[in-house]
Formats: structure tokens, sequence, C-alpha cells
């Protein structure tokens, strides 16, 4: 129940809403706290209205109502308070379509930097960064885990004619990378370089490099070379 103590005012200040009803309330001698039990509003909403944060109350409605009981329980006449909050709502409106500074009241050009600077603001601002760097952390230490390894393979080139039934492959990897050649693990070297004769038949043979860590995705680099001549003999194969 709202306790009407004060003889009702004409406002005839410029100060936003929210000044206004600050500087009537300290005037009287009372705190959020003691305009919280006698409008039975809580000082947080109070606050907000004399700050003019506006977005810190749920709703056009709860606006309205909060503005109406406050300002009748400081003795102001609530249909002036009312009146003043469409006109300082006209005002931001244009601001924010105008985009000029200028023509903005002075309590909404306040009210986007107390938002900007509302603890609550930089408390999430801060927190979502975090999880934003740790996020993107998590991903790069999982895309480093699965990229494959650099494979440059120097010899042979690709699509080359021999006439030889070996073939020297070299080439170049990570260190601690595995690499197989058709399928045989080779050896690698202190730098990653590698060095590995090759058996070929007759004809096209397909020469397949590869190389991966332990949970990465396969690096792979083949090379395909033309076998000139004929077989060996069967004999001398055995032998």
């Amino acid at each position: 129940m709202i306790m009407n103590d004060f003889i009702e005012k004409k406002i005839v200040t410029q100060r936003t809403i929210g000044e206004t009803l600050k500087n009537i309330r300290e005037g009287l001698g009372y705190s959020l706290d003691d305009m919280a039990r006698r409008t039975s509003i809580r000082s947080f909403y109070l606050e907000a209205i004399e700050r003019g944060a506006y977005d810190e109350i749920p709703g056009e409605v709860y606006i309205k109502s909060f503005l109406k009981v406050y300002s009748e329980s400081l003795g102001l006449n609530a249909d002036d308070i009312m009146e003043r909050y469409s006109y300082e709502c006209v005002v931001w409106e244009g601001y924010i379509k105008n985009n000029q500074p200028r023509h903005h009241a002075e309590g909404y050009g306040k009210r986007a930097m107390l938002f900007l600077s509302n603890p609550r603001t930089i408390r999430y601002g801060v927190i979502g960064t975090i999880v934003l760097i740790m996020v993107a952390y998590i991903a790069y230490q999982l895309y480093a885990i699965v990229r494959p390894p650099e494979l440059s393979v120097e010899s042979p080139p690709d699509t080359i004619t021999v006439s030889e039934r070996l073939v020297h492959v070299s080439g170049r990897t990570d260190p601690s990378a595995r690499v197989t050649i058709n399928g045989e693990v080779v050896f690698l070297k202190d730098d990653g370089s590698f060095a590995e004769t090759v058996d070929i038949l007759v004809g096209v043979n397909v020469i397949r490099i590869e190389a991966r860590f332990k949970y990465s995705r396969t690096r792979v680099v083949e090379r395909h070379v033309f076998a000139t001549g004929s077989e060996r003999p069967l004999i001398e194969k055995i032998e």
C-alpha cells in the first residue's frame, strides 16, 4: 500500500525523469531501501529508473507501473511523469534513427554509457571472451592433433619413364611422423629425411608414399613410374 505522505509537486525542471526522482528522494532524506519498502518495488528497479537504465526492467508494462507508483510515492504528478517518459522515448528513438547525438536527451545518452560500464555487462563480456578463447584454443589443439604432417617427395618426379627395375625414392617430412612406401615402413633420419630403393615391374607402377602422426589424418603423395623392358626370367627371380 502506497503512503502518500507528500504534497503533490508540479515538475518544472529540465532534468531527466530518473534525475528528478533521485533529486526529490534525496531531498526528502530517503534511501532506495526506504522507497522500496514504501512502494513494494525492489530497490534494484528503483535504482535502474533513476539511472535511466530501463533495459534492466522486465518490460514496458512494468516500467510504466513502476514510474507511476514511484512518482506518486514522492508526491509527484504521475500524469506529468508518464508524459515526460513518452517524450523521452520519442527523443531516444529519434537519436537511434538519425544517429545524431545532439538530438538525444541527456538521460538516455547516459543510458548507453551506463549499460556499457555496468559491472554485469563487463562481467558477462569478460566471461564470454574467456569462453571464446578457450573454445578457439581447444579447436586449434584438435586441429593440430588430426592435421597430417607435411610431406615432400623429392625423387622420383611424377609420370616418368625408366628402363631400370629399381627406383630411388627420397623425401622429407616431420621427424616424428611415420612414413610408409607402398605399405612398408621406412626409416627417418633426425631431420625427417628418408631414402629407399623400391622394386618396380614392367609397365605402369604407382608408388604410394604416406606420412601420418599417431592420431592424425594421412598425407599421401603418389608417383607414377613407367618401366620399359621385359620381365626377368622366372629362374632368375628364383635365384
